[in-house]
């Protein structure tokens, strides 16, 4: 990812303690295993549903979710210096499936950051409705 994020805009170290943070929740040591259906014919299967919510889209959220809270810390630091208060993100979102959960999984304690997630009841599984309602982590 540094090939396309300026080290002035996130350092090195920076970035690489969100990577590691970002996936450290993965179930797979390698986050999204490829494994070999016809070795013959060359066929291969990225594995993408490793993450806490097994969805696709946490390789995306989970990474999303600590890169916006760089941003803010550090926007905070700067308004700490100049004696402004502290900014305050707040995510809204609508999902008849597994994208809200994985939204919230990936934004889960994140300071100085808020997220609502709506679904319309009875029409999503019972295990995305679980995921999306009994995260009791408090985003201060």
């Amino acid at each position: 990812m540094s090939l396309f994020i300026s080290p002035t805009e996130i350092p090195h170290d920076s970035l690489r303690a969100i990577i590691r943070q970002s996936y450290s929740s993965f179930r797979a040591p390698s986050v999204t295993p490829t494994i070999t259906l016809d070795d013959k014919r060359k066929i291969h299967l990225l594995e993408l549903f490793h993450g806490p919510t097994f969805a696709f889209k946490d390789v995306a959220l989970q990474f999303l979710g600590n890169l916006l809270e760089f941003f803010l810390e550090r926007r905070n630091q700067a308004r700490a210096k100049a004696k402004q208060g502290r900014e305050h993100l707040t995510v809204i979102g609508a999902t008849s499936g597994d994208t809200g959960s994985a939204g919230i999984y990936g934004l889960r304690g994140k300071k100085d950051i808020s997220i609502f997630i709506m679904f319309p009841t009875g029409k999503i599984s019972p295990v995305q409705e679980a995921q999306m309602t009994t995260v009791t982590d408090g985003n201060g």
